[in-house]
């Protein structure tokens, strides 16, 4: 994989690599050594610093996409080498929607008989009546940003059963 330079958020250094897909070049910034791999869907440069920097306090392996197209094909290729263990999808997108990733992932996991993977839905939206629709649609749980990235650490070890290492 090409290694094309680092990013630094705080005092965590991420490792910006390209990806080649299929018919299509993907950046994905990951940061390894960590037993939970992490798939952020966020088209918000900033919102998704926050989030990294957020996940690098549990040691998490993240790999980071701007969009839901992305996330369907990351999330396929992975499960050729070490499926994710969560995903955290942003909703409002370009080029695809965080809801019709989800439903395209939530297919392809019956269609390849996979291991169901839980799906945080990320929204600026703070409405109780958005939030049980997108329950009831197949997110395992949502949270509003930015007024609950605190709580984003605590709801990753939820869905996965992992929790921070030991420092």
């Amino acid at each position: 994989m090409p290694h094309l330079g680092w990013v630094r958020v705080g005092a965590l250094m991420f490792t910006l690599h390209t990806v080649r897909g299929t018919d299509e070049r993907r950046e994905h910034m990951t940061r390894t050594a960590s037993s939970t791999r992490v798939l952020v869907v966020e088209d918000d440069p900033s919102t998704a610093l926050m989030i990294l920097a957020e996940l690098g306090r549990m040691h998490c392996s993240v790999s980071l996409v701007e969009n839901g197209l992305m996330a369907v094909r990351a999330w396929l290729s992975a499960l050729d080498e070490q499926p994710f263990d969560v995903v955290v999808m942003d909703i409002n997108m370009p080029v695809m929607s965080g809801e019709a990733a989800m439903h395209e992932i939530r297919r392809m996991e019956v269609d390849l008989t996979e291991p169901r993977t839980p799906i945080l839905a990320f929204s600026a939206s703070d409405d109780t009546a958005r939030t049980r629709h997108w329950l009831e649609m197949g997110f395992d749980a949502v949270l509003s940003k930015p007024a609950q990235l605190h709580r984003l650490l605590a709801v990753v070890q939820d869905l996965t059963g992992k929790t921070s290492p030991a420092t």
